[in-house]
């Protein structure tokens, strides 16, 4: 026996003797039960119904709840003190380690997500009124123009905006606000979302538009839909680029206090890959950095 193999029992135990009598009755149960549930729960299901069988339950619902839980808990604790030695205990090393994942990755997200919402509550609310007697109109493809590829958070957005014209003051004399709407399944079930999704963000991109028509800055949007973000971006920046020869990319990244494998894996994923693909193409995008907590 290699030392492979020898590791490997050691950490899934040996394998089952198919001429041992426990090995043969372990095999029988397993179907057994696995045909009686089966068997229950159709013979529940063509007499009542699935949902007139939970009915019929009226007040002891959680009793039944209860049973269940209770039941597959000890078969869970019969079955890990069985094995431990056979393996069990590394079943339980790599459960437990991905649900503490889980639960990182979840709390993470949460707290990014109320970072974002304390900025996006500072331009909330109607777009600010523009005179349209001293306001620039379209913008002039001859100008110098930035491209701000935006997300759905306005504070991220009007931080990009801001950065760009504290960077680069008075020089560029157009702002062109590229938007995705990533279509999921939930846009597929009605035409309603679609319309819900497409409000949101002409919402959000004529606020940012007047912003700078307010400012002396002539300012336009463009929209894309589809299930790719990072092509629809590219699609759109292209186009862009073209019809405004004189014009460089920007974008957000988010930027953390505590930078871990988290914060590395889980955000700036996009505006990173698109820098990447525009420098192929001999085009410019810089991504602004923008703090988070």
């Amino acid at each position: 026996m290699t030392a492979f193999q020898k590791m490997w029992q050691l950490l899934v135990g040996k394998p089952p003797d198919p001429l041992d009598p426990r090995t043969r009755h372990a095999i029988a149960v397993t179907p057994l039960l696995a045909w009686v549930g089966l068997g229950a729960d159709g013979l529940s299901s063509s007499c009542y119904g699935p949902e007139e069988a939970f009915l019929a339950l009226a007040h002891h619902t959680p009793l039944a709840l209860f049973l269940a839980c209770a039941t597959a808990a000890t078969v869970l604790v019969i079955t890990l003190v069985e094995k431990f030695t056979a393996g069990g205990w590394l079943t339980v090393l790599v459960t437990s380690a991905v649900i503490a994942l889980c639960f990182m990755i979840n709390r993470h997200y949460a707290y990014t997500r109320a970072q974002l919402a304390k900025e996006d509550a500072l331009f909330s609310g109607a777009p600010p009124e523009v005179d349209e007697a001293t306001a620039p109109g379209k913008p002039d493809p001859s100008q110098p123009t930035a491209v701000l590829l935006v997300g759905k958070h306005r504070g991220a957005s009007m931080h990009a905006l801001l950065w760009v014209n504290r960077l680069f003051p008075g020089h560029f004399r157009n702002v062109i606000f590229l938007a995705v709407g990533e279509v999921d399944a939930k846009a597929y079930d009605g035409h309603e979302h679609l319309e819900r999704l497409r409000h949101s963000i002409t919402e959000a991109l004529e606020y940012y538009v007047a912003h700078c028509r307010r400012h002396g800055i002539a300012a336009d949007y463009r929209i894309a839909f589809g299930t790719n973000p990072v092509v629809e971006f590219m699609n759109l920046a292209s186009s862009t680029l073209d019809d405004y020869p004189n014009a460089v990319c920007f974008a957000s990244k988010l930027i953390f206090r505590r930078v871990n494998f988290l914060t590395a894996w889980l955000h700036n994923q996009t505006p990173v890959e698109l820098q990447a693909r525009l420098h192929v193409e001999g085009k410019q995008m810089v991504l602004l950095p923008m703090n988070v907590g």
